[in-house]
């Protein structure tokens, strides 16, 4: 290594503009920190965080360059490993658009608003950061304070459910299921809430609704932030007994300590006193085998009040008796370091507790297309234990092919559409291979080329079956009545025909689906609907247009269900004027 240039270090993916960028700062005796491509000897590459700084003398001239390296190639795959991780945790945020998921802090001020928030809600995240979370709920409670109570039974309880009135910015209201869940930090510190809501009010107003949990999103939070830009190496030696002997003055920057103070073992004065035990075993151990120094302790940084991690290395020089002559080590800055490493655990760590507590099904799925630009497979990367059951099966990391080869063409053409167009979908299909019906939302996530697609869904067999119960009873009793020799109708309170059977048409000479709908007032004409006389409360008689008396009524106070025996009679409350009959009839409840 001696007295050769250090150019042999760099291959041919060296970047020729860092080298040119240490040729200049060489020329104009300046500090140059740069990140660029070397090899070792056995000629694998790695990512060295090089450091050069010129010693001059009294004069200043140059005497000669000092110059220090570290591999950072592990540190810069773990900043972009936390980067992906907070991409792939926004993604899943911003795609879920069915639900509408709010960030607050404990105050209740929102800090983050979903695209299924503004969907929901109607109002933008510009509009709703930093405004209380209880604008959507009702004024009534408001005055209630509801949100209030939330919060405090989250905090108490780890959850708070919920099924309300909502508000819309138009002012409208909305039935929605919604969970409000406490945050907390690293170490246990509440700091806010996350409320998850859907809207629910076609199933509120028709009775149905649905028992399915919410998906219980959060987002990850920026938790990093550079305050002091500080060159993360300083060089060091000692002496055999483990003495300071000589460090560079950038130690005295960072850790405010006077010329000399730091001589001997005085630099253990900068470090964090729960520290101290630890670094003195470390050197310690060192100074006896003759092993490399390598240990992390936290420094007071001057002025600051602030401790940053730093990590100590260093290696012994020996004479050729093998004795140790000297000790050369660096101390390097490793504070963002740990920052990130830690906030990597814990995003990691958030994000698999969401996926494995959410009660709806959710998986990660990736296509594969043939020549023709057809899905034909998935493979399913990722699934929560929801999913196993909702399903009853575990796929997670199978091809869908092997488990349910027959699977119908619509689910790999809906997820292929999705993937190529990015554009979400929703809808409800049967599986065969699964044997049952499931409502589904998937949407797209990664890069276009990445095929892939995540799913949100629910196993709906049971409602599906209700409803086509009572299909096929609605159609069995429509046959019933057709075949009956009697005419069944049903009037409801508002006059309108709502059930008319076949022997309306031998009545009436009207199609029954062409009354079904109508106004019985618009049917008999003013004039006929005027001229039926009350016989007495809560009994209506009519007669037909030749005066004839009343012969077909109803006895309750208002027009319901009428049974009429004789047919083409023009006297009943169901008559239409001009039917050719006079006929009798009587009335009965059906």
């Amino acid at each position: 290594m001696l007295g050769r240039n250090c150019r042999f270090l760099q291959g041919p993916d060296t970047d020729p503009a860092h080298v040119q960028a240490i040729r200049d700062a060489l020329a104009a005796r300046r500090d140059l920190a740069i990140d660029i491509v070397n090899y070792r000897r056995d000629g694998t590459p790695f990512l060295n965080e090089l450091f050069i700084s010129p010693i001059l003398d009294a004069e200043g001239r140059v005497l000669y360059h000092f110059g220090s390296q570290v591999d950072v190639t592990g540190y810069r795959q773990t900043m972009s490993r936390l980067a992906k991780n907070e991409r792939r945790q926004r993604a899943v945020f911003d795609s879920a658009v069915e639900f509408a998921i709010v960030v607050t802090d404990c105050d209740g001020l929102v800090t983050d608003w979903n695209a299924g928030a503004e969907r929901v809600f109607g109002w933008t995240a510009e509009e709703m950061r930093g405004q209380p979370a209880d604008r959507f709920f009702t004024p009534e409670d408001r005055a209630a304070g509801r949100i209030e109570t939330e919060m405090r039974r989250a905090r108490e309880e780890g959850r708070a459910s919920d099924e309300r009135w909502h508000l819309r910015k138009d002012g409208s209201r909305f039935w929605a299921s919604g969970e409000m869940m406490p945050l907390f930090d690293k170490v246990g510190k509440h700091f806010g809430f996350t409320k998850i809501a859907r809207d629910r009010t076609a199933e509120h107003e028709a009775g149905r609704a649905l028992r399915e949990s919410e998906a219980r999103l959060s987002e990850s939070e920026d938790h990093f932030r550079h305050t002091v830009e500080l060159n993360p190496q300083v060089p060091w030696t000692c002496d055999p007994a483990g003495n300071i002997t000589s460090y560079s003055n950038r130690w005295l920057e960072l850790t405010g300590q006077a010329p000399g103070e730091p001589d001997g073992t005085g630099w253990m004065k900068a470090l964090h006193p729960d520290d101290v035990p630890r670094t003195v075993e470390v050197f310690s151990a060192s100074l006896s085998s003759g092993d490399p120094v390598d240990v992390d302790y936290r420094i007071n940084i001057a002025g600051s009040g602030e401790y940053r991690w730093m990590r100590a290395r260093a290696q012994a020089r020996r004479d050729a008796a093998g004795s140790i002559v000297r000790w050369y080590g660096v101390v390097e800055d490793i504070h963002d370091r740990r920052l990130v490493e830690e906030a990597l655990r814990e995003s990691e760590n958030r994000y698999r507790t969401l996926f494995e507590t959410i009660e709806v099904g959710f998986y990660i799925l990736r296509l594969r297309f043939d020549a023709d630009g057809r899905a034909v497979d998935y493979l399913i990367e990722e699934a929560n234990p929801a999913f196993a059951r909702q399903t009853g099966a575990d796929l997670a990391g199978r091809w869908v092919s092997t488990f349910a080869p027959g699977l119908e063409r619509h689910w790999f053409d809906s997820y292929g559409r999705v993937a190529r167009t990015g554009e979400p979908a929703r809808f409800e299909n049967y599986a065969s291979g699964f044997g049952r019906w499931f409502d589904v939302r998937a949407h797209r996530v990664g890069e276009p080329g990445d095929h892939r697609v995540a799913v949100f869904f629910n196993d709906i067999t049971a409602r599906r079956n209700a409803e086509l119960l009572a299909e096929t009873n609605e159609r069995e009793l429509r046959l019933i009545a057709d075949a009956l020799p009697v005419l069944i109708a049903f009037i409801d309170a508002g006059h309108v025909y709502r059930f008319a059977n076949e022997a309306y048409r031998d009545w009436f000479f009207v199609p029954p689906d062409e009354v079904v709908g109508r106004d019985v007032r618009k049917l008999l004409g003013p004039a006929g609907y005027a001229a039926r006389p009350v016989t007495r409360p809560g009994r209506i008689s009519s007669t037909g247009p030749s005066g004839a008396s009343p012969s077909c009524s109803s006895s309750t106070d208002r027009i319901g269900t009428g049974a009429c025996a004789s047919p083409r009679s023009a006297t009943c409350p169901g008559a239409i004027p001009g039917a050719r009959s006079t006929a009798s009839m009587s009335s009965s409840r059906t």
